[in-house]
């Protein structure tokens, strides 16, 4: 084949395969790229990415060299294009349909990489029948009004303001509370509001990635799990933000009315106590799940908003980086940019200020509780609890790398350019 038969190619990635934004992965900027249908993952590097992301059918593949040497002064060879798309067609991430065998390596049998692209007992489901499980279809349906903006900022504000009102009446809650201790047969009624709201914080993540053109693979409000396709590939940080802030929102809503009907009620009415406990602990179940720690969603909202990948691992690396590199041990953090300094810093920074919160919590609870027994020694039982349990974590084994098909380079480093 000649070059300019080759260039003359206009190949495109088929329909189920998801381009993530560039993210920061230590000191490297990465895309991920998922193939939806094989559910094989793969990492590019920014170069690499703007080739890939450019192969749509349209363009043919000299267009897309000019736009390439425009952007990075150098041209491809047709040996790099070669070796691009028979990696990206044996990986099965070209359509069949715009990519023969000609554009790729020359032991590819283009049927094998097509069937390839399709995972077993999947029943070669196409790309434009793919949809959501009926139970978030049906939700989505219904509720999907509650999803513009306005509403979505309405409710932000009205759970905003039943916080405030917890806060400004946090004694009574916690009195409330204890009312429930008092009488042990309501606390069932208490844990089935309790599961209630964990399945409707699953049910709202998967309409909210329903509506941003995600589908919920899989959802269960019995076991609380949900699974999506493609989220973690969306191109927008605030779509990925609204998702995994979507269930804390339903938590939140879901107690405004039971704040409303504890404020309206008088004084010496029965329910009172009752309410502000079930407040109470609501807004404790959705105030946990916004902790920027893992598996959190609030460390997901923290990992979009930043752009970075596998934050808390990366945050660790970064910050023992920076220590052996003070102490003289290292190179220290020379390899990192500007941009992944600060935001790796910064959620260093958080992580200590929450640990640092939950531990003087941790002793001084444990000092109002024991003290009756052990006296002055309560804060330094306490404090050594904590100590050793943050040492074993520290001292945790680490997880062993994941298998090479979990996350490969859809392309070489060496040569591509």
């Amino acid at each position: 084949m000649t070059a300019g038969t080759l260039l003359s190619k206009r190949p495109r990635l088929h329909s189920e395969v998801r381009l993530s934004r560039r993210l920061l992965r230590g000191p490297a900027e990465i895309h991920l790229v998922k193939d939806l249908l094989s559910g094989r993952a793969f990492e590019l590097a920014p170069r690499e990415h703007f080739l890939v992301a450019r192969l749509d059918g349209r363009r043919s593949l000299a267009e897309i060299g000019d736009e390439y040497a425009r952007e990075f002064g150098r041209r491809l060879a047709e040996a790099h294009w070669q070796q691009l798309l028979g990696l990206l067609y044996a990986r099965g991430l070209l359509d069949p349909g715009t990519a023969d065998q000609s554009t790729a390596d020359p032991g590819i049998d283009p049927s094998s990489a097509a069937a390839g692209r399709t995972p077993a007992g999947s029943g070669s489901v196409a790309p434009s029948d793919r949809a959501s499980v009926p139970l978030i279809e049906w939700s989505y349906r219904r509720i999907r009004w509650a999803l513009a903006r306005p509403v979505v900022l309405s409710l932000l504000g009205l759970t905003v303001a039943t916080q405030v009102v917890l806060l400004a009446n946090l004694d009574r809650a916690v009195a409330g509370l204890g009312w429930f201790w008092e009488h042990p047969l309501w606390l069932i009624a208490l844990g089935l509001l309790t599961w209630t709201s964990a399945a409707l914080h699953e049910l709202a993540h998967g309409v909210a990635a329903r509506h941003f053109g995600c589908a919920v693979t899989a959802i269960s409000v019995v076991t609380l799990r949900c699974r999506v396709d493609g989220y973690p590939y969306l191109r927008s940080p605030g779509a990925q933000i609204t998702i995994a802030g979507a269930g804390g929102l339903a938590n939140g809503v879901l107690m405004v009315p039971f704040a409303l009907t504890w404020l309206v009620l008088a004084p010496t009415a029965p329910a009172r106590p009752a309410l502000a406990g079930i407040v109470l602990v609501g807004s404790a179940q959705s105030l946990v799940n916004l902790i920027p720690l893992p598996p959190l969603d609030g460390y997901k909202i923290v990992s979009h908003a930043l752009g970075v990948t596998h934050l808390a691992t990366g945050t660790r690396q970064f910050l023992w980086l920076a220590v052996r590199g003070l102490v003289g041990r290292g190179t220290g953090i020379g390899a990192y940019p500007s941009t992944a300094r600060l935001r790796y810093a910064a959620y260093g920074l958080i992580a200590l200020i929450l640990a640092v919160t939950a531990g003087t919590a941790t002793v001084l609870l444990g000092r109002a509780v024991a003290a009756d027994r052990l006296g002055a020694t309560a804060v330094v039982v306490t404090f050594a609890v904590v100590a050793m349990t943050v040492t074993g974590w520290l001292a945790r084994p680490r997880r062993a790398p994941r298998a090479p098909d979990a996350t490969e380079r859809a392309t070489p480093q060496k040569g591509r350019d």
